[in-house]
């Protein structure tokens, strides 16, 4: 859709009707739009299959790739170029290199440590031990297939040859330097490796026809699932034309930044709360919330049973000074009222 002629200035308006950027300070617009050039360099990126040359040939193409615009650039530059403009072209250029391939198998080799070797057998064991009881719709294959690969939808059979962008993103870290180290943005695939994006959008839906088995096993599996989700929530965007407005709390020191916020006179009604920010629910009670508040449970997550019921006593006592009601569990939130 990017690529179609006319297309830009008709996706800005469709997205403009639907998002409200308004409430971004400039630095945050600026990080932003970072994001979307990384993005949008890889729209006539394409890369080589995996199987069609090792690492090294991939480094290679790469620094080929950088030192060719480097060279470019010094042939457009009448007035020449200095080292120091060379260094930081080449971390320009280096910015828009995307190998998440290699990314991703650096996450799991830190992940899995020692057992990197043996994680055919931990993944098959963390399915059948604990995802199977409470996510059987997800197929074996597929859990396989993400937590080696981080593939996930493989909606027919093409060629997957050019890595999702929106997956490699920026962590602060450090780097050794003289004198000690220094603060550093190191992009790096930091997303999940270990829960599936399954659970968010393939596992529950409100059609049973999804769900038939025969001879105990299903017939549809998560992607039926994930894409009847999916067609269901764009349905209802077009009914609605509902805004979606973005406020850049964050999580660090979360309740003063709700207090001293525009939103402080005004009450959400409901505030939803993920299993990794589950410690910042006490802020949220602190700050603004007047009704409703979804922490979500760590059910998908492949631990034992009273890992689990630890997690929801933890959040229950965290919350208890705040909530009029006892919290209602289910199985995947745990819900507070804030209301007498």
């Amino acid at each position: 859709m990017l690529g179609a002629p006319g297309s830009g200035e008709t996706l800005r308006n469709t997205l403009r009707s639907f998002v409200d950027l308004s409430h971004l300070t400039f630095r945050e617009r600026d990080e932003l739009q970072a994001v979307f050039d990384f993005w949008r360099a890889g729209l006539n990126t394409k890369v080589a299959p995996a199987n069609s040359g090792n690492e090294q040939e991939k480094k290679t193409q790469a620094s080929e790739s950088i030192d060719a615009n480097i060279n470019k650039k010094k042939k457009n530059d009448d007035d020449g170029v200095t080292a120091d403009e060379v260094e930081k072209q080449r971390q320009v250029v280096s910015r828009d290199v995307c190998d998440l391939e290699s990314l991703f198998d650096h996450r799991l080799r830190h992940f899995f440590a020692e057992r990197y070797d043996a994680r055919l057998n931990v993944i098959d064991w963390d399915y059948h031990m604990r995802i199977k009881a409470v996510a059987s719709i997800v197929h074996p294959r597929q859990y396989k297939r993400w937590r080696l690969t981080g593939s996930a939808f493989e909606a027919r059979q093409v060629l997957y040859d050019a890595p999702n962008r929106t997956l490699a993103s920026m962590r602060p870290g450090k780097q050794k330097a003289a004198g000690g180290k220094r603060d550093v943005l190191v992009r790096g695939y930091w997303c999940d490796t270990l829960v599936t994006p399954y659970v968010a959008i393939g596992v529950e839906c409100d059609d049973d026809a999804m769900y038939e088995k025969k001879q105990s096993q299903h017939v549809k599996n998560a992607y039926h699932v994930a894409e009847h989700n999916a067609k269901q929530w764009i349905a209802a965007l077009r009914q609605h034309h509902n805004r979606i407005k973005f406020v850049p709390f964050g999580v660090l020191d979360l309740a003063s930044k709700l207090r001293k916020s525009k939103y402080a006179k005004q009450k959400f009604d409901i505030a939803v709360i993920s299993q990794g920010y589950a410690h910042a629910a006490p802020d949220v009670f602190e700050g603004v919330v007047d009704g409703k508040v979804l922490v979500e449970t760590i059910k998908y997550l492949p631990v034992k049973d009273d890992i689990k019921q630890a997690y929801i006593d933890k959040v229950k006592q965290q919350c208890a000074k705040w909530t009029a009601q006892h919290a209602e569990v289910n199985d995947s939130y745990i819900q507070f009222s804030t209301k007498a």
